[in-house]
């Protein structure tokens, strides 16, 4: 037996997401998925942008959960502390001596194998519940695009999944 839910024909996956397009799903336990996205641009090679008032602006009234999502290989997304900017900096420091931008044994022409791993090791996604239209974070906690290989811009994709 097939859920009414889970038939394809009854909701549509965007194949891409352009910035500032709103896409609104059909959803097993409320009203819809709301799925958006936003540009961030880098000024260094590496460095965490917080991105928190961005993503608290996307974010619907009501309670669900929030996922982040970044396409890109060398950058990722985390949450950490918001309030001592020393905390990224410690934080790419020690990436940066774990896994140094050139090693002798780094095979990839474009000199940026340092950044994929960085990125594998931070990870690409990060969700966070959200309740009355505000970000359900600590006190201290703020959401950071993780930047390796910049200066670029960066495209995070939101996706909100509303419970009621």
């Amino acid at each position: 037996m097939v859920l009414p839910f889970l038939r394809r024909d009854r909701y549509e996956v965007p194949l891409q997401c352009r910035p500032l397009t709103r896409v609104v799903l059909p959803f097993a336990f409320g009203d819809g998925v709301l799925m958006n996205s936003f540009s961030v641009k880098s000024n260094y090679r590496e460095e965490m942008i917080d991105i928190t008032s961005q993503v608290a602006a996307e974010i619907p009234d009501g309670s669900g959960i929030c996922v982040l999502f970044t396409q890109h290989t060398t950058c990722g997304l985390t949450i950490n502390e918001n309030a001592d900017p020393d905390v990224q900096s410690d934080m790419l420091g020690f990436l940066n001596r774990l896994i140094p931008q050139y090693d002798e044994h780094f095979k990839h022409f474009e000199h940026n194998s340092d950044a994929h791993i960085k990125s594998s090791l931070v990870g690409s996604s990060v969700t966070v519940p959200f309740e009355k239209g505000k970000l359900l974070l600590g006190r201290w906690q703020g959401i950071y695009l993780c930047e390796f290989d910049g200066p670029r811009e960066r495209t995070v994709l939101v996706q909100m999944m509303n419970a009621e």
